[in-house]
């Protein structure tokens, strides 16, 4: 594992005592670079939605509009509408499309709300849920421990039989007190599978063993209102859910097992001792020490 450079004495990593500021700011980067967990700090993962309002009737709409997609012919994973959902992500005709249904609603939503789309390009389930941002993700750990995490518009994680395989759709009513929620699928069919041949709208348990996790891009934005809009048009029932409170939204650890607070403290040291080295960053080549050259 690689050990955190010491920015406030002057020695990073194996680098000698007394190095250049330079010397401190190269190796600064080449740190940050191997970080993972900051680029999921700083990406932004949430719609940066105006009129929360009337998101959940325009996301309704774009869900009604595909509900009747189906694979034509039967078992091939193509078909004019599949086709365009592979598309979307880069993908051609004849390949699982579940994960690609997901990412082709929230891009037509985010079209209509004029907004970027804060999904990650991709047509693989579980590297949806990899290159997810942290601040999106509701492990199954947590929703089995409180079911009131789970609300309409949420993108749902599964595995499925096979290397790497998986199963996603989209949240959109939710019984907490029967462990419940009622989905949105692509690729889908009346056993629940995500290799069927449609869209489809399932009723999924809580307790299901293959569920991951969920992904919740609208959790800065999300109202009872655009839940009960959702639901209602796509159910027929506007199901009212408890609100959520500061106890039951689970914390970030952005930095793996790091605290978030260590985490800030290093950036804080880190920032303010570059901030410092830049100002003597050599101006002509004359001046780079010749063990940088």
């Amino acid at each position: 594992m690689d050990r955190a450079p010491d920015f406030g004495s002057g020695n990073v990593g194996s680098s000698p005592t007394g190095c250049t500021s330079l010397t401190l700011l190269l190796e600064y980067i080449k740190y940050m670079k191997r970080i993972k967990p900051f680029v999921d700090f700083i990406r932004e993962a949430q719609f940066a939605i105006s009129d929360p309002s009337t998101a959940g009737e325009k996301l309704a709409g774009v869900l009604v509009a595909n509900k009747d997609a189906k694979e034509v012919p039967k078992g091939s994973n193509k078909g004019p509408e599949v086709d365009k959902y592979l598309q979307s992500v880069g993908l051609g005709p004849g390949l699982p499309w579940c994960a690609a249904f997901v990412y082709y609603i929230f891009d037509q939503l985010s079209k209509q709300l004029g907004t970027s789309n804060p999904l990650p390009k991709t047509g693989g389930v579980m590297s949806h849920w990899g290159k997810a941002g942290e601040d999106a993700k509701i492990t199954i750990e947590q929703a089995r421990s409180n079911p009131n995490l789970i609300r309409p518009g949420q993108v749902f994680i599964m595995t499925r039989p096979g290397k790497g395989l998986g199963h996603t759709g989209i949240v959109v009513s939710v019984d907490p007190q029967k462990k419940t929620m009622t989905t949105m699928e692509g690729n889908t069919n009346d056993q629940l599978s995500g290799e069927g041949n449609r869209v489809g709208t399932n009723v999924r348990k809580l307790d299901q063993g293959t569920l991951v996790g969920f992904l919740d891009y609208f959790k800065t934005s999300r109202t009872p209102e655009f839940e009960a809009d959702l639901s209602k048009a796509i159910t027929g029932q506007a199901t009212a859910l408890p609100p959520l409170s500061a106890d039951d939204v689970p914390g970030d650890d952005v930095v793996g097992p790091v605290k978030t607070d260590a985490g800030g403290q290093l950036m804080a040291q880190a920032l303010g001792n570059v901030a410092a080295a830049t100002s003597s960053i050599p101006k002509t080549p004359e001046e780079v020490p010749d063990e940088l050259r």
